[in-house]
């Protein structure tokens, strides 16, 4: 009960420093963009690469809408998004990774930070159409500093990994066409 108060009573003291120097508006704004990510219920899907976590995330999305040509939509209540990270990934690590160059801590840092921002701008541009929101995340996440630091900025996400063996996954990456 104490621990509510003092929550309660840090929140109001930051929201009148934070009214006084951006204006109420901007506050209100910056509440609602936190309520956003906050009522947002999000599945990553992990694993590897070629484990076929994009088809499977894609796939799940197509069934969730009801259809088979829209990635985004929704059954029910809820609006169903599909973020893949792949996006994040700038041309210069792709091609580092094609050459078998893996990037350093800092680079990793840096790189979950925008995935991070990309993830909660996504989801901030879906909840201004509709209230509630499942998205839908693939990345492979091999990385135990990028698992955390993701776990860390969505605490409440849902994580599903998509073991498969590394032959096949490895089959898969050389069959691909058009897919990072």
């Amino acid at each position: 009960h104490h621990l509510d108060l003092a929550l309660a009573s840090s929140f109001l003291q930051n929201r009148v420093i934070m009214s006084e120097s951006l204006g109420q508006d901007k506050v209100q704004a910056l509440i609602c963009m936190d309520e956003a990510i906050s009522k947002t219920l999000m599945v990553v899907v992990f694993g590897r690469p070629g484990a076929g976590k994009s088809t499977i995330s894609e796939e799940a999305v197509r069934l969730l809408n009801g259809n088979g040509d829209s990635i985004t939509g929704g059954i029910g209540q809820y609006e169903h998004i599909y973020l893949d990270l792949d996006v994040c990934v700038p041309q210069w690590m792709r091609d580092n990774f094609s050459k078998g160059v893996y990037p350093t801590l800092q680079q990793r840092v840096s790189f979950i930070s925008n995935a991070c921002l990309y993830v909660k701008g996504e989801i901030r541009t879906a909840h201004q159409k509709h209230a509630n929101l499942i998205a839908i995340i693939s990345f492979s996440f091999v990385n135990t500093d990028l698992r955390t630091a993701f776990r860390d900025t969505f605490p409440r996400a849902q994580w599903i990994l998509v073991d498969t063996h590394k032959n096949l996954a490895e089959q898969r990456i050389m069959a691909r066409e058009g897919h990072f």
